[in-house]
């Protein structure tokens, strides 16, 4: 048998550190992953979308927020993906009068 094994202290309190954050932090974050699942909802999200986060892990974001996707509208979601750069945008909703501005920041995993 063979085996290896770390200390990985330093990497769990890191990973912690930034999980506080970002529960913490006013503006609303989630993440995605390549199947458009969601995999993480901060506090700051569940009040602007009105949802627990319980309802919305592991569901299409196309599904549960068309607000926040513009209706199915993933012509700037894909831009960044491609590109691997950050996109800013706005999305206005006419049916609930609200203006989203997102930010897209994607990352290689």
């Amino acid at each position: 048998m063979i085996g290896v094994a770390f200390d990985s202290t330093e990497l769990r309190e890191a990973r912690d550190r930034v999980a506080r954050t970002l529960e913490h932090m006013g503006d609303a974050f989630f993440s995605v992953d390549t199947d458009w699942q969601i995999t993480y909802v901060n506090a700051a999200a569940e009040r602007l979308f009105g949802r627990d986060r319980s309802s919305l892990l592991g569901h299409n974001v196309y599904e549960e927020l068309p607000d926040v996707t513009g209706g199915g509208d993933d012509r700037e979601y894909r831009r960044a993906l491609e590109s691997q750069r950050p996109v800013s945008f706005e999305i206005y909703i006419a049916e609930t009068g609200r203006y989203f501005e997102v930010r897209v920041q994607p990352i290689p995993d």
